[in-house]
Protein backbone atom coordinates (compact mmCIF):
# COMPACT_ATOMS: atom_id res chain seq x y z
CA UNK A 1 0.00 0.00 0.00
CA UNK A 2 2.64 1.98 1.24
CA UNK A 3 4.45 1.54 -2.56
CA UNK A 4 1.23 1.82 -4.30
CA UNK A 5 1.32 5.53 -2.23
CA UNK A 6 4.75 6.67 -3.42
CA UNK A 7 4.67 5.58 -7.05
CA UNK A 8 1.27 7.78 -6.96
CA UNK A 9 2.76 10.80 -5.79
CA UNK A 10 5.49 10.25 -7.65
CA UNK A 11 4.28 10.25 -10.76
CA UNK A 12 1.71 13.73 -9.74
CA UNK A 13 5.14 15.22 -8.86
CA UNK A 14 6.44 14.14 -12.37
CA UNK A 15 3.51 15.31 -14.41
CA UNK A 16 3.74 18.94 -12.76
CA UNK A 17 7.21 18.71 -13.36
CA UNK A 18 6.91 19.09 -16.96
CA UNK A 19 3.57 20.64 -16.91
CA UNK A 20 4.37 23.56 -15.00
CA UNK A 21 7.52 24.47 -17.24
CA UNK A 22 5.14 23.51 -20.49
CA UNK A 23 2.58 26.15 -18.81
CA UNK A 24 5.05 28.76 -18.60
CA UNK A 25 6.42 28.27 -22.01
CA UNK A 26 2.84 28.58 -23.91
CA UNK A 27 2.40 31.75 -21.67
CA UNK A 28 5.35 33.23 -22.99
CA UNK A 29 4.46 31.86 -26.54
CA UNK A 30 1.22 33.25 -26.20
CA UNK A 31 2.96 36.88 -25.05
CA UNK A 32 5.02 36.85 -28.09
CA UNK A 33 2.81 36.02 -30.31
CA UNK A 34 0.82 38.90 -29.02
CA UNK A 35 3.60 41.23 -29.03
CA UNK A 36 4.27 40.53 -32.42
CA UNK A 37 0.22 41.15 -33.52
CA UNK A 38 0.55 44.40 -32.21
CA UNK A 39 3.57 45.63 -33.69
CA UNK A 40 1.54 44.12 -36.70
CA UNK A 41 -0.82 46.28 -36.63
CA UNK A 42 1.01 49.22 -35.23
CA UNK A 43 2.91 48.64 -39.26
CA UNK A 44 -0.16 48.13 -40.49
CA UNK A 45 -1.90 51.37 -39.75
CA UNK A 46 -2.37 54.11 -42.53
CA UNK A 47 0.34 56.54 -41.81
CA UNK A 48 2.64 54.32 -41.61
CA UNK A 49 1.89 52.19 -44.50
CA UNK A 50 1.77 55.86 -46.23
CA UNK A 51 5.53 56.62 -44.68
CA UNK A 52 7.22 53.39 -45.28
CA UNK A 53 6.28 53.38 -49.21
CA UNK A 54 7.53 56.78 -49.43
CA UNK A 55 10.88 56.18 -47.84
CA UNK A 56 11.48 53.38 -50.49
CA UNK A 57 10.13 55.82 -52.89
CA UNK A 58 12.79 58.49 -52.10
CA UNK A 59 15.17 55.50 -51.38
CA UNK A 60 15.22 54.27 -54.58
CA UNK A 61 14.88 57.40 -56.56
CA UNK A 62 18.44 58.51 -54.50
CA UNK A 63 19.63 54.58 -56.22
CA UNK A 64 19.18 55.22 -59.70
CA UNK A 65 21.84 57.65 -59.22
CA UNK A 66 24.32 56.02 -57.70
CA UNK A 67 26.98 53.71 -59.09
CA UNK A 68 25.91 49.76 -58.41
CA UNK A 69 23.35 48.71 -55.90
CA UNK A 70 24.06 51.40 -53.15
CA UNK A 71 22.75 51.40 -49.51
CA UNK A 72 19.90 53.37 -51.03
CA UNK A 73 18.52 50.41 -52.81
CA UNK A 74 19.36 48.15 -49.70
CA UNK A 75 17.24 50.84 -47.30
CA UNK A 76 14.37 50.52 -49.76
CA UNK A 77 14.18 47.18 -49.54
CA UNK A 78 14.17 46.92 -45.93
CA UNK A 79 11.10 49.50 -46.09
CA UNK A 80 9.26 47.10 -48.85
CA UNK A 81 9.58 44.01 -47.03
CA UNK A 82 8.55 45.61 -43.50
CA UNK A 83 5.57 46.62 -45.58
CA UNK A 84 5.07 42.79 -46.66
CA UNK A 85 5.43 41.40 -43.12
CA UNK A 86 3.41 43.26 -41.53
CA UNK A 87 0.84 42.47 -43.69
CA UNK A 88 1.77 38.58 -43.77
CA UNK A 89 1.79 38.72 -39.93
CA UNK A 90 -1.66 39.60 -39.99
CA UNK A 91 -2.59 37.10 -42.84
CA UNK A 92 -3.54 39.58 -44.94
CA UNK A 93 -0.65 38.69 -47.32
CA UNK A 94 1.63 35.66 -48.38
CA UNK A 95 4.59 34.78 -49.18
CA UNK A 96 3.87 34.67 -52.48
CA UNK A 97 3.59 38.60 -53.12
CA UNK A 98 6.90 38.53 -52.02
CA UNK A 99 8.46 36.33 -54.29
CA UNK A 100 6.00 38.18 -57.00
CA UNK A 101 7.98 41.44 -55.77
CA UNK A 102 11.25 39.83 -55.70
CA UNK A 103 11.04 38.95 -59.57
CA UNK A 104 9.90 42.01 -60.63
CA UNK A 105 12.65 43.72 -58.71
CA UNK A 106 15.04 41.59 -60.48
CA UNK A 107 13.16 41.94 -63.84
CA UNK A 108 13.84 45.58 -63.29
CA UNK A 109 17.77 45.21 -62.63
CA UNK A 110 17.56 43.64 -66.16
CA UNK A 111 16.71 45.77 -67.56
CA UNK A 112 20.12 47.19 -66.99
CA UNK A 113 21.58 44.43 -69.35
CA UNK A 114 18.47 43.55 -71.80
CA UNK A 115 17.52 46.85 -73.62
CA UNK A 116 14.17 47.58 -75.02
CA UNK A 117 11.90 48.59 -71.92
CA UNK A 118 10.08 45.28 -71.99
CA UNK A 119 11.45 43.91 -69.32
CA UNK A 120 11.82 46.75 -67.16
CA UNK A 121 7.77 47.25 -67.74
CA UNK A 122 7.21 43.76 -67.02
CA UNK A 123 9.07 43.92 -63.74
CA UNK A 124 7.99 47.50 -62.55
CA UNK A 125 4.40 46.03 -62.85
CA UNK A 126 5.08 42.81 -60.61
CA UNK A 127 6.61 45.21 -58.26
CA UNK A 128 3.11 47.74 -58.17
CA UNK A 129 0.99 44.50 -58.36
CA UNK A 130 2.53 42.65 -55.45
CA UNK A 131 2.74 45.65 -53.35
CA UNK A 132 -0.93 46.74 -54.01
CA UNK A 133 -2.15 43.19 -53.83
CA UNK A 134 -0.56 43.01 -50.30
CA UNK A 135 -2.45 45.50 -48.94
CA UNK A 136 -5.58 44.90 -50.71
CA UNK A 137 -7.93 44.69 -47.86
CA UNK A 138 -7.29 48.87 -47.42
CA UNK A 139 -6.96 49.31 -50.90
CA UNK A 140 -7.84 52.82 -51.06
CA UNK A 141 -5.20 53.68 -48.77
CA UNK A 142 -2.68 51.11 -50.53
CA UNK A 143 -3.47 53.29 -53.76
CA UNK A 144 -2.98 56.23 -52.34
CA UNK A 145 0.47 55.41 -50.31
CA UNK A 146 1.11 54.36 -53.74
CA UNK A 147 0.94 57.27 -55.22
CA UNK A 148 2.45 59.54 -53.09
CA UNK A 149 5.61 56.96 -53.12
CA UNK A 150 5.83 57.34 -57.17
CA UNK A 151 5.10 61.03 -56.57
CA UNK A 152 8.14 61.54 -54.34
CA UNK A 153 10.26 58.72 -56.08
CA UNK A 154 9.85 61.22 -59.41
CA UNK A 155 9.83 64.03 -57.66
CA UNK A 156 13.54 63.01 -55.84
CA UNK A 157 14.66 62.45 -59.62
CA UNK A 158 13.61 65.20 -61.33
CA UNK A 159 16.16 67.73 -58.17
CA UNK A 160 18.67 65.08 -58.92
CA UNK A 161 18.38 65.93 -62.41
CA UNK A 162 17.30 69.81 -62.69
CA UNK A 163 18.69 71.23 -60.09
CA UNK A 164 21.49 69.10 -58.79
CA UNK A 165 22.96 68.35 -62.22
CA UNK A 166 23.11 64.70 -61.36
CA UNK A 167 22.94 62.37 -64.60
CA UNK A 168 21.49 58.43 -64.01
CA UNK A 169 23.47 55.40 -63.70
CA UNK A 170 21.55 52.67 -64.54
CA UNK A 171 17.70 52.21 -65.04
CA UNK A 172 17.87 55.02 -68.10
CA UNK A 173 15.11 53.18 -70.41
CA UNK A 174 12.55 53.28 -67.66
CA UNK A 175 13.00 57.41 -67.19
CA UNK A 176 11.10 59.45 -69.72
CA UNK A 177 13.42 62.40 -70.94
CA UNK A 178 14.29 64.80 -73.86
CA UNK A 179 16.18 62.66 -76.30
CA UNK A 180 19.55 64.43 -77.29
CA UNK A 181 20.40 63.12 -80.38
CA UNK A 182 23.00 65.03 -83.03
CA UNK A 183 20.81 65.39 -85.70
CA UNK A 184 19.01 67.60 -83.42
CA UNK A 185 22.16 69.72 -82.95
CA UNK A 186 23.18 68.27 -79.77
CA UNK A 187 26.54 66.31 -78.68
CA UNK A 188 28.03 64.81 -75.97
CA UNK A 189 29.88 65.79 -73.58
CA UNK A 190 31.47 63.26 -72.14
CA UNK A 191 35.20 62.72 -72.25
CA UNK A 192 35.68 66.48 -74.05
CA UNK A 193 38.25 68.11 -71.69
CA UNK A 194 39.08 70.74 -74.97
CA UNK A 195 35.47 72.26 -73.73
CA UNK A 196 37.55 74.10 -70.63
CA UNK A 197 37.61 78.30 -71.43
CA UNK A 198 35.66 77.89 -73.81
CA UNK A 199 32.69 80.58 -74.08
CA UNK A 200 28.99 80.41 -75.68
CA UNK A 201 25.52 81.50 -74.88
CA UNK A 202 23.32 79.64 -72.66
CA UNK A 203 20.00 78.57 -74.70
CA UNK A 204 17.91 77.87 -71.45
CA UNK A 205 18.05 79.31 -68.19
CA UNK A 206 20.09 77.33 -65.95
CA UNK A 207 18.57 76.39 -62.50
CA UNK A 208 21.54 75.58 -62.45
CA UNK A 209 21.07 72.72 -65.54
CA UNK A 210 20.53 73.69 -69.22
CA UNK A 211 21.62 74.15 -72.21
CA UNK A 212 24.43 76.38 -74.04
CA UNK A 213 25.14 77.04 -77.57
CA UNK A 214 28.96 76.13 -78.08
CA UNK A 215 30.26 76.36 -81.84
CA UNK A 216 27.23 75.50 -83.07
CA UNK A 217 26.30 72.81 -81.37
CA UNK A 218 23.81 72.63 -78.05
CA UNK A 219 25.51 71.05 -74.66
CA UNK A 220 23.73 70.29 -71.63
CA UNK A 221 25.79 71.96 -69.10
CA UNK A 222 25.13 73.29 -65.28
CA UNK A 223 25.92 76.59 -63.68
CA UNK A 224 28.31 76.86 -60.73
CA UNK A 225 25.05 76.94 -58.30
CA UNK A 226 24.36 80.65 -59.48
CA UNK A 227 20.83 80.86 -61.54
CA UNK A 228 21.97 82.06 -65.37
CA UNK A 229 19.45 83.44 -67.42
CA UNK A 230 18.94 82.33 -71.36
CA UNK A 231 20.83 84.16 -73.79
CA UNK A 232 23.92 85.13 -71.46
CA UNK A 233 27.49 84.62 -72.49
CA UNK A 234 29.18 81.94 -69.80
CA UNK A 235 32.48 79.88 -70.22
CA UNK A 236 33.14 76.38 -69.50
CA UNK A 237 35.44 75.87 -66.44
CA UNK A 238 35.39 72.85 -65.11
CA UNK A 239 34.43 69.03 -67.30
CA UNK A 240 33.69 66.37 -65.05
CA UNK A 241 32.56 63.36 -67.26
CA UNK A 242 29.38 64.11 -69.10
CA UNK A 243 29.14 66.69 -66.10
CA UNK A 244 30.32 70.36 -67.84
CA UNK A 245 30.26 72.99 -65.17
CA UNK A 246 30.11 76.49 -66.64
CA UNK A 247 30.69 80.33 -65.12
CA UNK A 248 28.74 83.56 -66.35
CA UNK A 249 30.69 85.12 -68.04
CA UNK A 250 32.57 89.22 -67.06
Amino acid sequence: MRKSKKVLWLLIASVAAIAFPAQQVLAASQMQSSAMDRIATFLTQPLVIAALLILAGLSFGIELFTKGFSAFGIIGLIFVFIYFFSHIMLGSASWILVLIFVIGFVLVLLEVVVPGGIVGTLGVLGVLISIFLAGFEDWFTIMIALACALLVMWATILIMIKVLGKRMNIFRKLVLRESTKTEEGYVSSENRPELVGKSGKTKTALRPAGTMVLDGNLIDVVSEGDFIESDVTVTVVKVEGMRVVVRKGE
